[in-house]
């Protein structure tokens, strides 16, 4: 309960109070689960390195009492802590075997889950077709199983791949589909990303004012919560529209509080793309030697995690 109201710090007490007493009465399906949970509670702090370590353990306890839908969900977990931490390959490889696990076991769910992860992740490495099929049939699958939480993320990632296509009049309705769904699920971090997304859509459609208020909108809900990571993303794409819009001071105050969530919550690609757009603030507000710092702190983290094309920003 402490998780899902925004709560991580004070839920981590309570699963390793649970944590123990589940080994002090050694029921192995509730040390799965507590373990399982608690990875994910530690990942909304970003500690995400000890999140996977606890996820896969919960993995491993899932499969040893054959519980196959349980061993997708953390699966599926895991993959995203790596996609966060750009290790993509990796989080590819994990969502495919949720989607395996799912599919096998016949968890509608778990396996839309797990399909509109890997269409998030085809949409992040420029693969839209592949993108548009796999959240098309996520969102088949969660709307059968009534998942709204679950079917909200796959109408977002219909809304970015049709932007990235430049069909922003389709991307708007998907993005206000999230919207709406993820408003009655209560989840204000999703919403924030959905509101993000509309106003980028908006920027497209040439309405900068209306584009502007959204980001507002998402910048003040996404303020609310204890999830570190979507508060250091929703700062960083927010600055990162401040600066096509050409307000590079707006952008350096936002990129800069984007940067110092990604580094205490040790998201390093976050960072690492924050600090490659702090470089081009300062260089658009005349500050070249502000800008050079910027973009030599960028390079070694883009570099290190194989990140080519935001490299590309820092240079």
């Amino acid at each position: 309960a402490f998780s899902q109201l925004g709560q991580p710090d004070s839920a981590s007490k309570y699963y390793r109070l649970g944590l123990a007493l589940a080994r002090a009465i050694n029921e192995q399906r509730l040390e799965a689960g507590i373990m399982g949970n608690f990875g994910l509670t530690l990942a909304q702090v970003g500690r995400l390195d000890s999140a996977i370590s606890y996820e896969k353990q919960a993995v491993s306890r899932f499969r040893d009492i054959g519980d196959r839908p349980m061993q997708a969900w953390f699966t599926d977990a895991i993959g995203y802590n790596y996609r966060e931490l750009g290790k993509l390959d990796s989080a590819f490889a994990y969502f495919s075997q949720s989607l395996t696990l799912a599919t096998e076991s016949g968890d509608k769910e778990k396996r839309g889950w797990a399909l509109s992860n890997i269409g998030l992740l085809e949409r992040e490495v420029g693969r839209p077709d592949d993108a548009l099929s796999h959240c098309t049939a996520a969102i088949a699958d969660l709307h059968q199983a009534g998942s709204a939480p679950g079917e909200a993320q796959g109408e977002y990632c219909l809304g970015h791949t049709y932007l990235e296509l430049s069909r922003a009049n389709i991307a708007l309705p998907h993005f206000l589909s999230a919207l709406s769904l993820d408003r009655k699920a209560a989840d204000r971090n999703r919403e924030a990303w959905d509101l993000l997304g509309i106003g980028m859509t908006l920027r497209d459609l040439g309405n900068r004012d209306s584009a502007l208020a959204y980001m507002a909108q998402a910048l003040r809900l996404v303020t609310t919560s204890q999830d570190r990571h979507p508060e250091a993303a929703v700062h960083f794409e927010v600055g990162r529209l401040f600066l096509e819009f050409g307000l590079p001071d707006s952008a350096l105050t936002v990129l800069q509080r984007a940067r110092l969530l990604a580094r205490t919550g040790g998201f390093e690609l976050t960072e690492g793309t924050a600090l490659a757009e702090i470089a081009r603030a300062e260089r658009d507000r005349g500050r070249f030697d502000s800008a050079l710092a910027a973009a030599r702190e960028a390079l070694p983290i883009l570099r290190r995690l194989n990140s080519p094309l935001e490299e590309s920003r820092a240079l």
